[in-house]
């Protein structure tokens, strides 16, 4: 039997048990306890997504300094691209799941940053979910989400998708962008046949390579590896069956679908104003 096969008996095989969590030791800052702060008794769709998200473009820690102990969770993102994402979706989310205020403000330039301190959402995520503290070179889909069933598994991936895949446009024909490319780049070579095995029990073909690189600021290797999956019926399927929660991501898509191609190098606000009509998608190639 295969990794994919032994993949998909256990995705089948989970039941709705397997996926609670004992938060019995979870402990709450004074402040959690004013701010009314929850956490989730299991797995559900919606956790499974924001997990996603996490291993995409999460980061959390304890920081320890001047006496004192900071539980700090963030998301990172493009300001153009994700600043909407980070309103629109991902602030309810945290309010519906955690009942926690989130607020996402410009970090440095070109980027925006949603941020958390809480003791009891660090230390679930960490403790009960699975998820490390830190760098994230070797993290995987937690087994938490591979246990509770195929739903929640796509939805993560949904969730890594709208962070951490890129969606782009190939121009084979040497006239406009229309040939779509699904591409997953991560440090974490797990991360990657987990997500390559979960597609293929769904369907979705794709193929793994790996990349070495030279990080000329710190004179190192470094080793990524890509999983692709290539072509419109994929893409048309992806969109059927995984989706997407993050404006960029559907405004990409919307274009496509709407004009048979995109043209590369627009942000968020370009495409918009294709679908509204303010802008000719052709007009920018002659630019």
């Amino acid at each position: 039997m295969t990794p994919a096969q032994k993949l998909e008996v256990r995705l089948k095989d989970s039941n709705q048990y397997s996926c609670m969590f004992d938060t019995s030791k979870i402990e709450y800052s004074w402040k959690d306890k004013k701010k009314g702060i929850v956490l989730p008794e299991k797995m559900t769709p919606d956790l499974a997504y924001l997990v996603g998200v996490h291993i995409g473009d999460g980061c959390m820690n304890i920081y320890k300094r001047k006496g004192q102990v900071d539980y700090y969770y963030s998301l990172c993102g493009h300001e153009i691209n994700d600043r909407l994402f980070h309103n629109s979706i991902m602030i309810p989310l945290f309010k519906k799941l955690f009942n926690i205020e989130a607020k996402s403000r410009m970090n440095s330039p070109g980027c925006c940053m949603l941020g958390v301190r809480s003791k009891a959402l660090v230390t679930f995520l960490n403790q009960c979910i699975g998820l490390p503290l830190g760098k994230k070179d070797k993290i995987d889909i937690p087994k938490t989400i591979l246990d509770s069933g195929l739903e929640n598994s796509l939805a993560c991936i949904k969730g890594i998708f709208d962070t951490d895949f890129s969606l782009t446009f190939k121009n084979k024909n040497k006239t406009v962008h229309s040939y779509p490319i699904i591409d997953l780049k991560a440090n974490s070579k797990s991360l990657v046949y987990s997500v390559e095995s979960i597609l293929s029990t769904v369907g979705f073909k794709g193929f793994i390579m790996k990349r070495r690189t030279k990080d000329k600021r710190f004179n190192k290797e470094i080793v990524q590896w890509i999983l692709t999956i290539s072509g419109k019926d994929n893409l048309r399927r992806w969109f059927e069956l995984i989706g997407s929660k993050n404006p960029s991501y559907l405004s990409r898509y919307a274009v496509w679908r709407n004009f048979g191609f995109v043209p590369p190098y627009t942000d968020y606000l370009t495409r918009k104003d294709i679908l509204l009509g303010k802008i000719d998608p052709l007009e920018l190639y002659k630019k």
